[in-house]
Parts: C-alpha cells; sequence; structure tokens
C-alpha cells in the first residue's frame, strides 16, 4: 500500500498558503463591521408592514391622468363687460331728428365708457342690459334726454396676451378673453400638455394686474403700492390644484406660464442583487419592492432576505429607514411596500450570506482544488 502522507500535507500547506493568500481574516473583520452597523442601523428602523401613513408612498401621477378641470377659474359670462372692451352703443329718443346712430366705444382701464353728451358711465363688470340701464339714468340725470332708449352690444373683448412655455404642444403667446382668463384656458390654447409635463407649473404674474395700477402708470404716477411693482410667481401642483387660489389661477394681460419637463421618478437598488443601478420608474405605476427587486435582475442569493430601503420624506430633514422581508413581501401584500421617487433600496448582507459569498469566492478562483473536503 502507497504511503499517502507526505501527499496529503503538501496539499494541506498549499490549501493553507492559497487561503492566507486572499486574507480570510480581513473578510472576517470587514462582515463583523457590516453586521455591526446593520444591526446599529436597524434599531432606528421601521418595520414595512407598520409603516405610518405619512411615510407611505403614494402611485407618482402622470400630467395626463390629472383632471386639468380643477384649474379653471372663470367667474364671469362672455357676455359680461371687462375694461379694454369694444362697445357698440346707441341712444334712441324717439324722435327720428334726435336719433344718434349707433357709436363704437372702448371701456377705459378704469371701467368707464365715454358716452357722447352723457359723459364718463361705469360700465365694467355688468351685463349688457345692466350697462343699458346705467347709460340710461346716466342720461336722465345729465338733463340731455328725458326717457331714452339704450342699446348695448359687445363687439369684441379685450385679449389678455398670456405666454404658455416648455412641455405644452404649441408654445407660444395666446390672446385670452379676459372674460375666461384663467390657467386651463391658456393651456387648452396651446395645444395641451405633452406626455413628457411635469406636474407643477410655474406661473409669472406681471406688475399692474387690474384696471387701476394700469390707469395709475398711464396716468403717469411713479409711486404705487408695492403690490402693484412687483412680479407674483405661483408654483402650482397640478395633483392639489383645488386648494390654490382663484386669484393665482387668474391670468393677466403678459402672464407668463412655464410647464417644465417631468423629472424621471427613479429608485436605486444596490446590494446583493444581480445588476445595481439606478431605475426608472414608470409614471402611474404601481411600482412595489419585489418590482423594484425584479428590475435589478433579482437577488444574487435566494437566502438573501432581509431588504433596508432608505426614504426621504417631504418635510422631514433625515430620511428614514424601512426595514423588509422578502419572503414576507411574497406572502403578504401589506409587506410588498409601494416604493416612492429617490428610494434607495438595499439587499443586506447577513452571517449566512456572507458565508456563501465568501464560498462563492473560493470556488471561483479554484480555492476548493486544494481545500481537502471541498
Amino acid at each position: 500500500m502507497r504511503n499517502s502522507g507526505p501527499i496529503r500535507q503538501g496539499n494541506m500547506k498549499r490549501s493553507a498558503e492559497a487561503l492566507n493568500s486572499i486574507r480570510l481574516p480581513a473578510f472576517w473583520s470587514l462582515a463583523a463591521l457590516l453586521l455591526f452597523n446593520s444591526a446599529g442601523c436597524q434599531s432606528g428602523m421601521i418595520n414595512a408592514t407598520e409603516l405610518p401613513i405619512q411615510y407611505r408612498a403614494s402611485i407618482i401621477p402622470s400630467a395626463q391622468s390629472v383632471n386639468l378641470s380643477q384649474l379653471a377659474r372663470t367667474t364671469t359670462g362672455s357676455d359680461i363687460i371687462q375694461s379694454e372692451d369694444l362697445l357698440s352703443v346707441a341712444i334712441s329718443t324717439g324722435l327720428e331728428d334726435e336719433d344718434d346712430a349707433p357709436r363704437l366705444l372702448r371701456v377705459a382701464v378704469d371701467g368707464s365708457v365715454n358716452v357722447p353728451l352723457v359723459g364718463l358711465v361705469r360700465v365694467s363688470g355688468m351685463e349688457l342690459p345692466v350697462a343699458e340701464a346705467a347709460i340710461q339714468q346716466a342720461g336722465v340725470r345729465s338733463g340731455v334726454f328725458r326717457n331714452p332708449s339704450v342699446s348695448v352690444e359687445l363687439v369684441s373683448q379685450h385679449g389678455h396676451q398670456v405666454t404658455v412655455l416648455g412641455a405644452v404642444s404649441n408654445p407660444g403667446t395666446y390672446s385670452v378673453a379676459s372674460g375666461n382668463s384663467d390657467v386651463l384656458t391658456a393651456l387648452v390654447a396651446a395645444g395641451g400638455l405633452r406626455e413628457d409635463a411635469s406636474t407643477n407649473l410655474e406661473i409669472r404674474h406681471p406688475p399692474a394686474v387690474d384696471g387701476f395700477s394700469r390707469s395709475v402708470q398711464q396716468a403717469g404716477y411713479s409711486s404705487m403700492p408695492s403690490v402693484y411693482n412687483q412680479e407674483r410667481t405661483v408654483q402650482v401642483d397640478l395633483t392639489a390644484a383645488q386648494s390654490t387660489s382663484n386669484d393665482e389661477l387668474k391670468v393677466q394681460d403678459g402672464t407668463v406660464i412655464t410647464v417644465p419637463p417631468r423629472k424621471p421618478p427613479t429608485v436605486y437598488v444596490m446590494g446583493l442583487v444581480r445588476m445595481a443601478n439606478q431605475y426608472e420608474i414608470p409614471p402611474d405605476e404601481d411600482l412595489r419592492l419585489l418590482g423594484a427587486l425584479a428590475l435589478a435582475g433579482g437577488r444574487r442569493l435566494e437566502v438573501a432576505d432581509r431588504v433596508r430601503i432608505v426614504r426621504q420624506v417631504p418635510g422631514r430633514l433625515e430620511p428614514i429607514e424601512i426595514q423588509a422581508s422578502v419572503r414576507e413581501a411574497q406572502r403578504n401584500g401589506a409587506a410588498n411596500i409601494r416604493i416612492a421617487d429617490g428610494d434607495v433600496v438595499q439587499v443586506a448582507e447577513t452571517p449566512m450570506t456572507f458565508t456563501l459569498e465568501t464560498l462563492r469566492a473560493l470556488f471561483r478562483f479554484g480555492v476548493s482544488s486544494n481545500v481537502p473536503g471541498f
């Protein structure tokens, strides 16, 4: 029988040298550090199934899924007289030689119209029959007419020049009727929102937002209240536009509406996954934990079960940390939590996964051929 002792001792010696060459003590030190840090983080973690409602993610909406009708703030009908509208005014006394032909009159920025023989009559904000009665009464008070018959027609409405920029079908400057001057009308004039439009709009209102301030400027006064001299910039979230005031969504002459392109919502998946990377979350899609792991090609090890999710919550300076389980998410829908924009999803190391990863490394470098029992 052959003596295999020297051969076995030689193999064991080469195995020990191979193990030392990959510095296993350094690996175990790193593992201990990772486990220590992981244990420290878990103390402040929130379990996925116990996540408070204020920390839960919602489906990220697209601009196409938002009800834009909530942007409408029209408060006047099409027959309501506004500043700078063009009117046709005819006054009849019943006596043919005293009747005047209809006259085209422009409503001043202060809301009044200068009627021949009658003088200034304020008509802004009135319906046509009410304006006719106001001119008739002013004519009687002036002593020029006893019981005139007045006819007022709205020839053309003054249009606000509104500029719409950004992610709309046809950016440009459009004339919006003053009686229908809201953000919705301006967006419709520009062809509506593109597919890549953000749900956040910026509305820049110019100074001199009403007839009074324009008339003061035209009169040559240089000192006006600061509220009329300053631009106003309003940020509007389309998903919560109902809470935006009428004043902010009504457009004036010179208003600029900017629709920025949508910044793609993303999630970063890292740790024990096959393809750690940053991935885009499609809008209107319900992306959950298991779906995020699938984007990264799944887990490298099936035994890797512990997941750590770092989430930045609006209104908080520090992010929250959520602890989840893959097996629990597979069994329980409540544990398969929804992913939010900016989440960092990490499949964490455990002593078992570290051991298996180390053994894989040993086999990969061919150490197993020199280690007895492997």
